[in-house]
């Protein structure tokens, strides 16, 4: 029997798919405690259709209740109606939105414009007019209602915030229902016309606009940090905020104004370079077509995820199983699943924030021959965005695909630079081993110039001499811009050697100084060789008294014949492309969301497919499928890691080159830059 049968209707022009469980299916969903959306796709389109309408203030209007998580920006989306006018209509919205509440968005009737009663006696007076008691003739006098802010105050008699401020400094930032604050209405905008909050122009399509989204502040938090996670510049989110004269406060709600880029894309992109070779200078000239639409942003994006499910290795081991006793999922669909549901959560906050999605979820079931049955298939060609696939064959085949029809993908596990090599539709999520230590040549260089760094070599292992050499090189070079330094380079220890001791390493140690010993390989043998000997060196004198620091690879995390406590003894820290620590408030509430959705606790990869759909989805939501274009734009902080894309060379892919390194301390792990 099939174990997903995929059936297709109709709604509002769009195909949506769902999927309908046969016996097996839900036996097996017992297991792994849900599955949802997988084969073809679903639509997270609003169904407009099922809201009531009704006439508010003369204006037939829907009438919609607040959800989770939905944003003002988000539901105006939703109804395709201006935000100003959301706002015009739900004066209360400015100030955020509460679960439950009921929002009225016009169903396409002319609006009648709504008038500031800044009189009672003279409602459409201007307010350069506009006189009461207690006013002088360059100001007027507001009673504060229910729901209104400083900022919308201001917004409403054409002023800035800060001269309201001003105006009224014995009141500060306080307001409350009945007071009687001044305008200053000398600076008021003529006619009272006023600045928009936020611009949706009538055709999306044509020009997208900006918008405002509601941001609420984490412990921790800086205003530079939310000021690179948005790609706002720190004085745009203070003027559209009155309520920040005293710092960020964990719990507040900021507005974010995001500006929608229109990117136009040149025709032609001369490139001049010149190289020296054998001391003769040659002029290459090179010139990069690039796509001549002046836009690719559109109102709605396909978006691929590409994962191998194994949903017919399942189909096979159930018709295997026993009548009675349990029967066991495939271990590998677990890290699809966990990679699908963490995408699937960053698809549900960009879906809040307005954005418009058909999401088409694949079984790759690590076949080649599926894959390419896949990628024949006529939509794959009409993808905005293709999410893995994760394994190497795989990607192999998708990123020659991707190239071929100019679809950004995104490899959320670590693959070689190669698959980035001429081809700048393939962007990696993790940072190579090269950037790692290129990284931590720099990282050692800057904080530990003082002390003695000692690098230990094996030569007998190939990769393990090419990160060697350029750990060396990079240190050296990178000593050079410290003045203060006491070493000019790392002290070579030939290798862990045959004695019971490490004696090739503590040759070079040092008393008076902390020692800093860095070794790069992955090669379990020569890793465990390592801790046993310098266990037996630091339990002898006098290095008994030395004080030594030990750097490594991520891979030692794995090597489980490394006892933890000589991990936390010599004070292992780790080089990684991203760490996931589960007890940071951020990622307690990713987790409870992940369990409020689907029942059970995320593992890494679903750290890991959030992140990696986020970034990447928020480029394609701002700037289109042109977004990689703009990554410098787009720095996200993630839970698992922190995204900072860069081309590898120019023509080629894009490496997320952030490192973090973790360290053991009282065997816990902890990240330390």
């Amino acid at each position: 029997m099939i174990l997903v049968q995929n059936h297709q209707q109709q709604l509002s022009g769009n195909r949506i798919y769902f999927l309908k469980q046969s016996t097996e299916y839900n036996n097996i969903m017992k297991q792994i405690l849900i599955i949802f959306l997988l084969t073809l796709s679903t639509s997270l389109l609003a169904q407009i259709g099922e809201v009531p309408v009704v006439n508010h203030n003369g204006v037939e209007c829907y009438e919609h209740t607040v959800k989770k998580k939905q944003t003002a920006y988000g539901i105006s989306r939703m109804y395709k109606v201006d935000i100003n006018k959301l706002f015009e209509i739900n004066p209360s919205a400015e100030q955020g939105l509460n679960i439950g509440s009921k929002i009225y968005l016009p169903t396409g009737n002319e609006i009648k414009k709504v008038e500031d009663k800044v009189s009672s006696t003279a409602q459409t007076q201007t307010a350069e007019s506009i006189q009461q008691e207690g006013a002088s003739s360059t100001e007027i006098i507001h009673t504060v209602k229910e729901g209104e802010t400083l900022w919308s105050i201001a917004r409403k008699y054409g002023v800035k915030a800060p001269d309201v401020l001003d105006a009224n400094l014995e009141k500060g930032n306080n307001l409350s229902i009945g007071d009687k604050i001044k305008i200053p209405i000398s600076n008021a905008v003529k006619k009272d016309e006023t600045t928009p909050i936020a611009s949706v122009p009538t055709n999306p399509l044509e020009n997208p606009g900006d918008s405002i989204i509601l941001h609420k502040v984490q412990a921790g938090e800086t205003m530079y940090g939310i000021s690179s996670k948005y790609g706002v510049s720190q004085q745009a989110i203070l003027s559209a905020n009155d309520n920040l004269t005293d710092g960020l406060k964990k719990g507040i709600k900021i507005r974010i104004p995001l500006k929608r880029k229109v990117v136009l894309a040149p025709e032609t992109i001369n490139l001049s370079v010149t190289k020296n070779v054998d001391s003769l200078t040659e002029q290459i000239s090179a010139i990069a077509i690039l796509d001549t639409t002046s836009t690719r942003i559109k109102e709605v994006y396909d978006v691929a995820i590409l994962l191998p499910f194994y949903l017919e290795e399942n189909k096979r081991r159930k018709e295997k199983c026993p009548p009675f006793g349990e029967c066991l999922t495939y271990s590998k669909t677990f890290r699809a699943l966990n990679f699908h549901h963490g995408i699937m959560m960053a698809i549900d906050s960009l879906q809040n924030a307005g954005m418009n999605l058909n999401v088409h979820v694949y079984d790759t079931e690590n076949n080649e021959e599926v894959i390419n049955k896949i990628l024949s298939k006529p939509e794959l060609k009409k993808m905005d965005l293709i999410l893995g696939p994760i394994y190497v064959k795989e990607i192999k085949l998708v990123s020659k695909f991707a190239k071929a029809n100019k679809i950004q993908m995104i490899c959320p596990v670590p693959v070689s630079n190669k698959a980035l090599y001429q081809n700048p539709y393939v962007s990696k999520l993790t940072a190579s081993k090269y950037t790692q230590v290129e990284y931590l040549a720099k990282y050692l260089a800057k904080t530990h110039n003082a002390e003695n760094v000692i690098l230990v070599r094996n030569k007998y292992n190939k990769s393990d001499e090419v990160l060697f050499k350029l750990f060396k090189r990079t240190f050296a070079q990178e000593l050079l811009a410290y003045p203060n330094r006491k070493i000019d380079s790392a002290r070579i220890a030939a290798s862990v050697g045959t004695s019971s001791k490490l004696v090739y390493v503590q040759n070079q140690m040092v008393a008076e100084r902390k020692n800093i010993i860095v070794d790069l390989s992955t090669d379990l043998g020569h890793v465990s060789n390592l801790f046993t000997k310098l266990a037996s060196t630091m339990n002898a004198n006098p290095y008994s008294r030395y004080e030594v620091e030990l750097f490594g690879m991520e891979a030692w995390k794995n090597f489980e014949t490394i006892d933890e406590k000589y991990k936390n003894r010599f004070h292992l820290n780790i080089i990684t492309p991203g760490h996931v620590d589960f007890k940071t408030e951020e990622s307690i509430e990713f987790i409870s969301k992940y369990r409020t959705r689907y029942g059970t606790d995320p593992d890494r990869f679903a750290f890991i497919g959030f992140d990696a759909a986020f970034t990447n989805l928020k480029g394609l939501f701002l700037y289109g499928s042109e977004f990689a274009k703009h990554y410098d734009l787009l720095l996200t902080k993630g839970n698992f890691t922190t995204s900072n894309y860069k081309a590898s060379e120019i023509g080629s892919g894009y490496e997320n080159k952030n490192v973090k390194i973790i360290h053991y301390d009282n065997y816990e792990l902890k990240k330390i830059n």
